[in-house]
This record gives C-alpha cells, sequence and structure tokens, in this order.
C-alpha cells in the first residue's frame, strides 16, 4: 500500500497528488497510477481483417488468477479507473463476472472495451449493476460490411446488447453517457459511416469516437490518399450528429483534420496510467498492446515489485523525455512520437480536468 509520511493514501489523495507530480514533471513519484489496465486475456472471438493475422483463444493466452488478485490488492485501492481488457475480448471470459465483482468490491470505476458480439445475459446485467464505463467497437452499421471487418461477428447481436445496455443504464444511472462507439475508421467502411450516427440516436448511444485504422498504404483498408473521401464522410456524420444530437469525436488525425500542435502539454499517461499484458509485463500506455508492445515494457510484476519498476531507471528516463526532447529514437518512445502529432483526447478528461478542453470534436 502506498505511504507517504506514514501515511496511507486514500483514493482521492492520491489522484491530487498524483495531479500534482504530473504538472509539476516529477520523475520520481511518490503517488501511484490513476488507471490500471489489466489484460485479461489476448484470446478474441472475432478474427478482425485490421486487427491480427492469427485466432487466439483465451485459455492460450490469459491472465492467472494469482496476477489479477495481486494488481487488484496493490493498485486498485487507489487507482480512479480499472479497464478489464487488452488485446482481447475479456468479457467472454468463463470467470469475468468474478474479476467484475472483485473491483467493484474496491470503489473503482470500470471499463471495458469490447466487440460486444457474444450472448451473455448475465454478463450485461452485471454492466448494468456496476455502471461500467464501455467503448463498444462498432465500424459499420451495415451488417455485410461490419461482417467483413469484424470476421465472426455478427451485427444484430452487437445492436441486442446495445438496447440492452442503453436501456438498462437509463433505467440505473439515468443516462447512457458512459457507453460510447468506438469506431476504427477503414475505406471499406466509409459509406455506410454517416448511417451510424443514425444508428447510434436510435438506440441511444450519445457519442461516437472515430480513430484512423494502422494499416499500410497499398492495404484495402487504408485511407491513404483518401482524404477528398475521408472529408465527405466526415462532413455528413457532422451533420447528422447536430440533427440527432449524438457528439462524434475524433480520437486520432483522419483526412485532413489538423495534427496536433507541437507545443502540446506532456502526455498523461506516463505519470497516471499502467497497463499489465496478460503474462505479467508492465507498460505505461492502454494504446501500447498487442503484437510488437514488447518494446514498450518497463518490467515484469513476477520479477520486480511494482515500485521497483514505477520508479525504475526506465520509467523516469521516459517520464523525462517526454518533458524534454520527445525524441522517437529514445528507448520506449517510437509510438509516441506518433501520438503527439497525430492522437487527440480519449477518456484523459476522466482524470484531468483541464483535458477536456482538448477534445476534438466534428
Amino acid at each position: 500500500m502506498l505511504c507517504k509520511d506514514n501515511h496511507v493514501l486514500t483514493r482521492e489523495e492520491n489522484s491530487v497528488l498524483n495531479l500534482e507530480e504530473y504538472r509539476q514533471g516529477k520523475t520520481h513519484l511518490n503517488s501511484r497510477p490513476l488507471y490500471v489496465m489489466v489484460e485479461l486475456t489476448q484470446g478474441c472471438n472475432l478474427h478482425c481483417t485490421m486487427c491480427r493475422p492469427e485466432v487466439i483463444t483465451i485459455q492460450s493466452r490469459m491472465m492467472s488468477e494469482d496476477i489479477y488478485h495481486r494488481i487488484a490488492q496493490e493498485l486498485f485501492p487507489t487507482a480512479e479507473m480499472v479497464d478489464l481488457r487488452g488485446d482481447g475480448e475479456s468479457l467472454i471470459l468463463p470467470q469475468i463476472c468474478k474479476y467484475i465483482e472483485v473491483a467493484a468490491e474496491y470503489g473503482v470505476a470500470i471499463r471495458f472495451v469490447s466487440n460486444m458480439s457474444f450472448q451473455r445475459d448475465e454478463v450485461i446485467d452485471l454492466l448494468i449493476k456496476h455502471g461500467c464505463y464501455l467503448s463498444i467497437s462498432v465500424d459499420s452499421p451495415d451488417p455485410d460490411v461490419f461482417a467483413h471487418l469484424r470476421r465472426g461477428g455478427n451485427l444484430s447481436k452487437v445492436e441486442r446488447n446495445l438496447r440492452k445496455l442503453a436501456a438498462g443504464y437509463r433505467e440505473h444511472w439515468g443516462s447512457t453517457d458512459r457507453i460510447n462507439l468506438t469506431t476504427t475508421v477503414q475505406r471499406p467502411a466509409l459509406e455506410s459511416l454517416p448511417d451510424l450516427v443514425d444508428f447510434a440516436a436510435d438506440i441511444g448511444i450519445q457519442e461516437i469516437r472515430l480513430a484512423s485504422v494502422h494499416a499500410s498504404p497499398d492495404s484495402p483498408l487504408s485511407l491513404y490518399n483518401h482524404d477528398a473521401e475521408v472529408d465527405a464522410t466526415l462532413k455528413q456524420m457532422q451533420e447528422r450528429s447536430r440533427l440527432h444530437g449524438v457528439k462524434v469525436v475524433a480520437a486520432t488525425q483522419i483526412g485532413t483534420i489538423p495534427q496536433k500542435p507541437d507545443d502540446s502539454s506532456a502526455c498523461l499517461h506516463p505519470w497516471s496510467y499502467v497497463s499489465f499484458k496478460y503474462d505479467g509485463f508492465i507498460g505505461f500506455c492502454d494504446h501500447l498492446i498487442g503484437s510488437g508492445s514488447e518494446v514498450y515494457h518497463l518490467g515484469n510484476i513476477d520479477e520486480s515489485s511494482f515500485e521497483e519498476v514505477w520508479n525504475g531507471e526506465k520509467w523516469q528516463t521516459l517520464r523525462q523525455e517526454h518533458l524534454t526532447s520527445r525524441c522517437s529514437h529514445a528507448p520506449h518512445f517510437k509510438e509516441c512520437s506518433w501520438c503527439y502529432k497525430n492522437r487527440y483526447i480519449d477518456f484523459e478528461h476522466f482524470f484531468l480536468p483541464e483535458a477536456k478542453g482538448q477534445i476534438y470534436a466534428l
């Protein structure tokens, strides 16, 4: 448990201290992370074209209960949000309800990113009960396009779950503010994207977050050299959003949306975020997961204490790089260099109030 001057910090005290240390540019922290991502599995029920070349079962790459409980005991008491996902679909795990209840016992906000292409009413009911924050992956409202992009996915199941969630959140929490659609913008889906605003409005979802696909320029998914088509799609989405009252947000640079200014403040993640891979490896960002993320690992929970990693030389050097040169060739920084130019605010404003002004709404 975190201590300062022989005092055990409460969640509220830790939050205040963590943001103070971030704003002051401290590299050695007395606070603990506000956001904890726990990758329960890399397995998934889908095999999406944009995502991975291999099929990964949940059993083959699944976090042990021992690692989960160790993370929970040490970090959940002071965290603001626990994200029980990673590079897989954790809501299909047989023991997911138990994991949700463990997190809920600590009184922490719980978040998932999910494809929702399954039928598990007991899981949906538990998400509603605890008011979990949900980002649901829907790349097109057209069933055929959806099935092409989300191989193995079923839009009817997704829509059924979304309607059940929306009704449950309105009844128990007064709104659907904790639910959004997260959309990877891909060339085959461009024509159908304006209809996604209608789709969301009809269900009662009030926000869509758009992120550009990561694909090689010659990929059929790529948006490379298609700025005019992308801009036309975004304009139509903007018009529909105003008509229906659905907020459409750009999470990354898309089309001719400008890159972020060079004078942006240091990214919050190295000060306030931690991610745990299913096998115990520790990272600093919820975007740096999956294939190729190994170069961003800063330690392993089975080899070092969390404190040794959190305030170790690698992590302190990383924080210093975010404060100073931000060199793309610096250790653990290549992807960060891209993000400083191309990634807008996602949900950082949940922790950092001033970040709300950096959200890029269409």
